[in-house]
């Protein structure tokens, strides 16, 4: 023996649970170390020679070992079929390892099938997975944060769960309602009464700047400035909203002349023709012409327009439709001059002279014009320094005064007729004399500024 330990020489003869031999389990402990041969070779040696010591006090020891492993079993570990103490099961949360006794190890449990499920937890006990966060705010003691679902739902078949995904709308924003709503209160009004004055300053200013500068430059510079982003709109807004305080619109006049003195099918040029209000009133079309602004009153009724057929070619620095050609009025794109290829019936100039070089569209207007034909010019009575200069020097540029109406208090309306043959050819030598002439006999148009 290693030792003397009188505790474990037990005598032959003593009833004592075997523990390296007999069923799995009798009695030892699963974690102690298996005893050598020699103890049980000392032993029956002490036993027959009557050293051995007295038996009652082994079994006295062995008793309270036993009730010690009981008590860590739990009073699980009672008699097995047969009358064999139950064996010490293996450390829990380890199933799979083996426990050793002193002869022969405790069989693992069996294993499961492969094809059998394993059996559900009943619905309370079933605890939902953790996540990483979760499991080590446990662990450290603190409080995790809520979960958003503790029982998530069963899955869905693959099918329907790709059906609840389609249906389900996305998400869209709400764009700002364009509906604008009068406010009740009184600040707001005056606020927007405040902004509205500001708006109509700031448009009627632009208007002043362009007529002005149209009033004061040559043809050709008139057109490049229209050709700047929203001029040819900035200042015809303007000027709509000026002609809607007039007593009368020259260009009302103007309709009603043409359609009583033109015969039927009669081809009409309107130089500087701004909405082309004349041809939409006299040529009307069976579909509107989208974006345009509503036609002026021109007291024309559809009927008198239809019967007589009247055809306008209208002509502007800017094109924003169809009726309108792109054009600086002084070279328009139609036929005419020496050839006698003249197509032209009426020229129309309304409000329309307005460069310093407007006699320049006077003489195209001869150049388009049939022996014959009419020049209906409309000016603002204001602007005329001299009529009876006015009238001398367009009538020598090869035309004859036919009609003048000064009865209005803001406009003056002139009729002249092309004449015919070497009375209508002006004399080259004075051209740029009755240019100069020009210049100052027509003033600018200026309005007050405010």
């Amino acid at each position: 023996m290693l030792f003397d330990t009188p505790l474990l020489d037990v005598a032959a003869n003593t009833p004592v649970a075997s523990t390296s031999s007999g069923p799995p389990g009798a009695g030892g402990s699963a974690k102690k170390r298996r005893r050598s041969s020699s103890n049980h070779a000392d032993a029956a040696t002490g036993a027959s020679n009557g050293t051995a010591p007295a038996a009652g006090a082994g079994e006295i020891n062995l008793d309270k070992l036993l009730k010690k492993m009981k008590d860590a079993e739990g009073g699980a570990g009672g008699k097995a079929a047969g009358g064999a103490a139950a064996p010490k099961r293996a450390k829990e949360g380890k199933p799979g390892k083996k426990a050793k006794v002193d002869d022969a190890p405790v069989p693992a449990p069996a294993p499961q099938k492969k094809d059998a499920a394993p059996a559900p937890a009943p619905e309370a006990a079933r605890e939902p997975k953790r996540s990483k966060k979760e499991r080590k705010a446990a662990k450290a003691g603190s409080p995790a944060a809520p979960r958003a679902q503790e029982q998530p739902a069963s899955p869905a078949p693959a099918p329907y769960a790709r059906a609840a995904a389609q249906v389900a709308p996305p998400t869209r924003h709400a764009a700002p309602s364009q509906v604008v709503t009068a406010s009740t209160s009184t600040g707001s009004t005056k606020a927007g009464s405040v902004q509205d004055k500001l708006r109509a300053q700031l448009a009627g200013g632009k208007f002043r700047m362009l007529n002005e500068t149209l009033y004061t430059t040559s043809g050709d510079e008139a057109y490049s400035l229209m050709q700047e982003d929203g001029a040819f709109d900035d200042y015809h807004i303007g000027f709509r909203s000026q002609a809607a305080t007039w007593p009368v619109h020259p260009l009302a006049l103007i309709a009603q002349s043409l359609l009583a003195s033109l015969a039927p099918n009669s081809l009409i040029a309107d130089f500087g023709c701004g909405d082309a209000a004349l041809a939409r009133v006299l040529c009307p079309s069976a579909t509107a012409a989208p974006g345009l602004p509503p036609i002026p009153s021109l007291k024309v009724t559809a009927k008198q327009a239809k019967q007589k057929q009247l055809k306008v070619v209208s002509f502007d620095l800017v094109s924003q439709s169809s009726y309108v050609v792109q054009a600086e009025c002084s070279s328009v794109p139609l036929p005419g001059g020496t050839a006698g290829g003249e197509i032209v019936d009426a020229v129309v100039c309304c409000l329309s002279l307005m460069g310093t070089d407007w006699i320049r569209m006077v003489r195209e207007a001869k150049r388009v014009l049939k022996d014959g034909g009419v020049l209906k010019i409309a000016e603002v009575t204001s602007r005329i320094t001299n009529i009876d200069d006015f009238v001398k020097l367009v009538s020598a540029l090869g035309f004859s005064l036919s009609h003048k109406d000064d009865s209005n208090t803001h406009f003056i309306l002139f009729d002249f007729q092309k004449k015919s043959g070497a009375e209508g050819i002006e004399d080259a030598g004075k051209a740029d004399e009755r240019t100069r002439k020009a210049a100052t006999l027509l003033n600018p148009c200026i309005y007050k500024r405010r």
